[in-house]
């Protein structure tokens, strides 16, 4: 089976071209640190989603200094590595613009300044 993320929104898998940097992890065999893989990934084990030796997290949801380069060229994690990179944690909503207009205001751009004119109706 090929390797794919199972964080939500990640859809990092081995088969694509442009993943090719990618590394997979195996969850911890430390039952403290799985416990704290599973609470960041917002993933709660049960029914539709068990933790099984093929379930990994890419390498996309770890910070940099959290991976290690081997002398055979193999990535693999730091002890105690946890996942705390995810589309949910550097999103912020845009603020809304409340545009307000009236019916007897028009803007015009004059020299490039706007400006209001007020319409009899």
């Amino acid at each position: 089976m090929a390797p794919h993320c199972c964080v939500p929104q990640c859809t990092s898998s081995h088969r694509k071209k442009s993943n090719r940097g990618q590394t997979f992890h195996r969850f911890p065999e430390d039952k403290r640190l799985r416990r704290e893989w599973i609470k960041n990934i917002r993933r709660d084990p049960g029914r539709n989603f068990k933790i099984k030796t093929h379930t990994k997290v890419c390498s996309e949801h770890f910070l940099p200094d959290c991976l290690v380069k081997t002398k055979t060229g193999i990535t693999k994690l730091k002890e105690g590595a946890v996942p705390t990179v995810f589309a949910w944690s550097s999103f912020r909503p845009e603020r809304r613009i409340i545009v307000r207009t009236a019916s007897n205001v028009s803007t015009d751009i004059v020299d490039g300044v706007n400006v209001l004119r007020y319409v009899k109706v």
